[in-house]
């Protein structure tokens, strides 16, 4: 499920320095998984194929929360408020 309008994907696309060339292979699919996700590196595609199969494989050192990219992992860590 595509997040934001379509102008919104448009402008986001627009703002883009480099051209988009790696694909959810989930895109044009007949059934509720279509995805048009698309993004310039490809460790950004993986981090978005984990989050589809709910694969987190990055934990948080103080608690129990789990995500499927580091970046996300490391922003609720700077936030983290278990001791």
């Amino acid at each position: 499920k595509a997040v934001g309008s379509t102008q919104i994907q448009n402008a986001a696309g627009k703002r883009r320095k480099k051209h988009a060339i790696h694909a959810c292979p989930f895109r044009n699919l007949r059934n509720a998984n279509n995805c048009n996700a698309t993004f310039t590196a490809r460790h950004n595609l993986r981090y978005h194929i984990y989050a589809h199969f709910g694969h987190k494989p990055y934990k948080c050192s103080k608690c129990t929360y789990a995500a499927s990219s580091p970046a996300t992992t490391k922003r609720h860590q700077s936030s983290c408020k278990v001791t």
